[in-house]
């Protein structure tokens, strides 16, 4: 079967792969360099070294003084890096299936978006790099582009060095930037029907050449999207540059927690995609996350949405989230996550449904 538009891969036991969204923002996440940096701050000097980062990073989130409520802020602090502190918003518009990228992602920056998560354009289910990039180009002159967080993807059929260095050139200039923010790639393999044509090469050979574009500045972050720990292992012990960012299908329903736990345990950020049940709808399956009594009932107590809920969940794991929508107004109302909280009792109902049929 073909993948379904707008999805990413279901799990690592599937030999089918839906490839979705990873669009990451507000709140914000700091990779700073070894001489460290005061919180909030912009402002570093500047680290250059062309040698690789061994240790793993280091992440550290804030609290606010009753321990309840989630900073907008997440420290990555890596032994060494190549750049500025990056700072990595943690809502963000994903960008998978739009109806209308030009559209959505305008009312998107309109509303305070500062992140945008898309792939590379020859993905079908993605195919607005370009729009994306017109866009952010008309942007230019009332957001600079270092307030702009731009996340975009090494399509599978890419992997190898010099066509990962070719997809990548593709991106800047479809993008219209001198530097992309978080590069991922996409996939491991090519999953049937997921390439019109083999790679000339593996994951391994395109983390090398990600890794050179990094030092050269053209690359802010590295990351993988669909790996699960045991290939996560086999990345992190040959990595020079180890991965800052994990981003893998996480909902209520379908929570991943091994990946996550592996991310936590290294200070690996871990992005969510697929927060609200797409690749059930995907899959032909009706959307547990829309239809969940629990989830239902815990909005309607709180005065929230579901999706605000579920976010709300997410970043309370503290995750990183990427919700998609169709709808300018549903975009605005993801933003709202801040300033409230779910009870304990909230969490661990909602870390209940993993795996039910409610």
């Amino acid at each position: 079967m073909a993948p379904h538009r707008g999805g990413n891969p279901p799990s690592r036991n599937t030999t089918l792969i839906v490839v979705a969204v990873s669009c990451t923002l507000f709140g914000v996440l700091l990779i700073s360099s070894p001489k460290g940096l005061v919180f909030g701050s912009k402002k570093t000097t500047r680290v250059h070294q062309n040698k690789a980062v061994t240790d793993q990073p280091k992440t550290e989130t804030k609290l606010s003084a009753n321990g309840q409520d989630i900073s907008k802020t997440v420290t990555i602090r890596p032994k060494e890096e190549f750049h500025d502190p990056v700072e990595m918003p943690r809502i963000g518009l994903g960008t998978a299936g739009l109806q209308d990228s030009t559209k959505l992602v305008t009312a998107a920056l309109q509303a305070g978006y500062r992140a945008i998560d898309t792939a590379a354009q020859i993905a079908v289910w993605y195919q607005n790099e370009d729009k994306i990039g017109a866009v952010l180009d008309s942007f230019k002159q009332t957001i600079p582009r270092n307030e702009i967080f731009i996340t975009t993807k090494l399509h599978p059929e890419d992997l190898g060095t010099e066509p990962t260095k070719n997809a990548v050139s593709t991106s800047l200039t479809l993008l219209k930037t001198s530097y992309i923010d978080l590069y991922l790639i996409h996939a491991p393999v090519c999953w049937q029907g997921f390439c019109s044509k083999q790679p000339k090469g593996d994951w391994k050979e395109s983390w090398r050449a990600m890794e050179d574009l990094y030092r050269e500045g053209k690359l802010k972050l590295l990351g993988v999207s669909n790996f699960w720990p045991d290939l996560l292992d086999e990345l992190y012990q040959f990595a020079a540059i180890k991965p800052h960012v994990i981003q893998n299908w996480c909902d209520p329903f379908h929570q991943d927690r091994l990946t996550r736990k592996w991310a936590a345990e290294r200070g690996i950020v871990y992005t969510a995609y697929s927060s609200l049940g797409t690749q059930w709808s995907a899959r032909g399956k009706q959307n547990p996350v829309t239809n969940s009594v629990v989830l239902k009932s815990i909005a309607n107590r709180m005065g929230k949405s579901i999706p605000q809920v579920v976010l709300r969940w997410q970043l309370q794991h503290n995750l990183v989230v990427i919700p998609k929508t169709n709808s300018a107004e549903h975009a605005a109302q993801n933003l709202l996550l801040f300033g409230w909280s779910l009870s304990d009792a909230d969490m661990t109902a909602i870390d209940a449904l993993e795996g039910s049929n409610e």
